[in-house]
């Protein structure tokens, strides 16, 4: 999976270095580390019994194939989509994304949260697209960042129970070419 992800890259860098002004331009694909590790999922439940689980284990994902710590981060939108399949029950759920670069991603505010109300046996699709804020993109300055995922419900007719599915979750990354 590393090898056809650097090679993905190399190939966008050297497209991006055309690109003018100055800027490279990175696409990573985080969704396919997340599956590839089988934590692409987390379940959700509400009211929350003690000691359940409503994070996945933390993961590292290789954003850039060399350091760009002297780069200036123009830009980091983080697409995607998830899937709240629910099993039972009513109620409202948000599925947050947390990025840092240390493995302590839940200890600090997520960088995204999208939200949607289910009930009943559906599937429920929720989208996002949104461009992180400054403090965010220094982060993309590292070869890698930390990803985590948490699903947080709220029963309107308890219990509510089902699995927040991510299908897609993309990092495009613009920043000035100072990384050589």
């Amino acid at each position: 999976m590393n090898r056809k992800w650097l090679g993905m890259v190399l190939v966008l860098a050297g497209a991006a270095a055309g690109c003018g002004q100055g800027r490279l331009i990175f696409g990573v694909d985080v969704y396919s580390f997340l599956t590839g590790e089988k934590h692409d999922t987390v379940s959700y439940y509400a009211p929350l019994p003690p000691g359940t689980p409503d994070t996945i284990p933390v993961q590292k994902v290789n954003v850039l194939p060399v350091d760009a710590g002297q780069s200036l981060v123009d830009s980091v939108n983080l697409s995607g989509t998830v899937d709240f399949v629910n099993s039972t029950g009513t109620g409202n759920i948000q599925f947050s994304i947390y990025i840092d670069t240390v493995p302590g991603v839940y200890t600090k505010p997520p960088v995204l949260s999208v939200s949607a109300a289910v009930t009943g046996t559906t599937t429920t699709p929720a989208s996002f697209n949104t461009a992180l804020n400054a403090a965010v993109r220094q982060f993309f300055t590292s070869k890698q960042v930390y990803v985590g995922i948490r699903a947080a419900a709220t029963a309107t007719s308890p219990p509510v129970q089902g699995k927040a599915h991510l299908t897609a979750l993309h990092i495009l990354i613009v920043m000035q070419e100072k990384i050589f």
